[in-house]
Formats: C-alpha cells, sequence, structure tokens
C-alpha cells in the first residue's frame, strides 16, 4: 500500500525517525516538568495549527475543495493543545482514539504532494501530524490516560458526527457541480478521491457511497482494538494482585 518514491524510502523514515526522538524527550521531559512541558506543548500546537490554517488559505495555495482547516487533523491539532492544557476525559478520547486510530496512517501513506524538506508543505504535515500523536502518546504515559467503554462511545459519537457533517458537506458540493461535479474531499468522505492519496487504503475501499460506509467501520474496528488491550491489562493486574495476596496470606498462616 506504500507509495514508492523518494519520500518514503529516505524522508519518509528519515521523519519517523526525528519524531521518534522527539516524543521521547517530550515524555521525558514531562515526567520531569509536567506543567510547563504542556504550556510548550500547547504553544507549538496551536502555532502549527495557525500556520497550516494561514498557509492553506492563501490565495496563491487556496483549494476550496481541500484547503479549509476542517480536515480530521486540522481538528485533532487544535484538540491536542486543549487536551495539554485542559484535560478532561471527552478531550482525551477524541485525541486518543482520532490520534492513534486515524492520524497515524498519515505516517503510513503521507499524501505525495507534499515534497521533501525544501518545501513548505513537507514541515506542516510533519509539524501536524506529529503534534497530535505525541500528545496522544503523552496522555497515556503522563497523564496514564486508559480509556474505558464510555470513552470509546464518546469518541465514537465525536468522531462519527464529524463524518457524517463532511458527508453532507461533500455531497452537497458534489450535487452543486463544485470542483468540476467532483465535490469536495474534506475527511476524503467525499463522491471522489485527490490524487495526492493514491497511495493510501483508502484507493481500496472502493466507490462512493460504499467507500465512507467502509472507511467508518474501518475506523469503528480501529478504535475497538485500541480499546481492548486495556480492559485485559486490567483483567491480568487484577490476577496478579489476587495470586500475589493469596501467596501472602499463605506465608502469613501458621
Amino acid at each position: 500500500m506504500l507509495a514508492q518514491s523518494e519520500f518514503t524510502t529516505t524522508h519518509h523514515l528519515l521523519s519517523l525517525g526525528v519524531f521518534a526522538a522527539v516524543v521521547i524527550a517530550m515524555v521525558v521531559a514531562g515526567r520531569a516538568n509536567d506543567r510547563v512541558t504542556r504550556r510548550i506543548g500547547a504553544a507549538i500546537g496551536f502555532g502549527v495549527w495557525l500556520l497550516s490554517a494561514v498557509f492553506y488559505t492563501l490565495p496563491a495555495n487556496l483549494e476550496p475543495d481541500k484547503s479549509l482547516p476542517i480536515q480530521a487533523c486540522d481538528l485533532l491539532v487544535l484538540l491536542a493543545p486543549l487536551t495539554l492544557l485542559r484535560p478532561s476525559r471527552l478531550l482525551h478520547a477524541a485525541v486518543y482514539f482520532g490520534g492513534f486510530g486515524l492520524t497515524t496512517q498519515g505516517f503510513v501513506t503521507p499524501t505525495s504532494d507534499i515534497g521533501g524538506p525544501d518545501n513548505t508543505k513537507f514541515w506542516i504535515f510533519w509539524l501536524l501530524h506529529g503534534m497530535i500523536v505525541a500528545t496522544a502518546i503523552y496522555i497515556v504515559v503522563v497523564d496514564r490516560f486508559k480509556p474505558t467503554l464510555t470513552d470509546l462511545r464518546n469518541a465514537v459519537l465525536f468522531w462519527g458526527c464529524y463524518a457524517l457533517a463532511m458527508i453532507a458537506l461533500n455531497y452537497g458540493t458534489h450535487l452543486g457541480g463544485l470542483n468540476e461535479g467532483q465535490g469536495w474531499y474534506y475527511g476524503y468522505l467525499g463522491p471522489s478521491l485527490p490524487d495526492a492519496v493514491a497511495g493510501s487504503i483508502l484507493r481500496h475501499l472502493g466507490e462512493w457511497p460504499m467507500r465512507p460506509v467502509l472507511m467508518m467501520m474501518l475506523a469503528l474496528t480501529i478504535f475497538a482494538l485500541l480499546y481492548l488491550p486495556w480492559p485485559v491489562i486490567a483483567w491480568v493486574q487484577r490476577r496478579v494482585q489476587t495470586m500475589l495476596a493469596k501467596v501472602s496470606a499463605d506465608q502469613k498462616s501458621p
């Protein structure tokens, strides 16, 4: 499924390596000084959102079918700094499931139009996606966020409402004859897909209207898989604690 390009084999791998180093540094800093790290991370997150929104809406770059800051990652890069500054279960759930379940697709198959380090789109892409996933990792490692069934439900409702809104918007522009009758691409949930995602798994999910349905089913499956390890871990911990308590009681008994 990976796009076969120089970016995939060189810049892609280097970018992933830098991202891993930054995440480790962020987590270590958070353990040492959580308050300062959160403020710095939030400032970077808001700055990345502003940079992306301004850059893509400049007259030279504006493409109404895909440039407006309403993609899922545009929303997530706003939620990420908010959850650093004002942690809540809803924000944690939206960033955890959205960050790991949706944004990581960009790490595996980045869009083909971002170019290399000499292109502003390259830096915006990796800063935006990196900020989202780094925050998702941070809330798990530093905040010790453990999603519950309620968190899973809230994430499904939150992202389900987003998906339905984007389907309506994209299909409405299709009916209105915008973008040469193809409609808009927001959330990649429209009647057509941009050429930039030619190497993505999205190309293998069929045509409209089944593609959005399959995308939502796939997202729901991924969300469920992101939840499942936590009750399993909790069950194992309870079993271990029970066994240890039993051993301790046996040792104390005459």
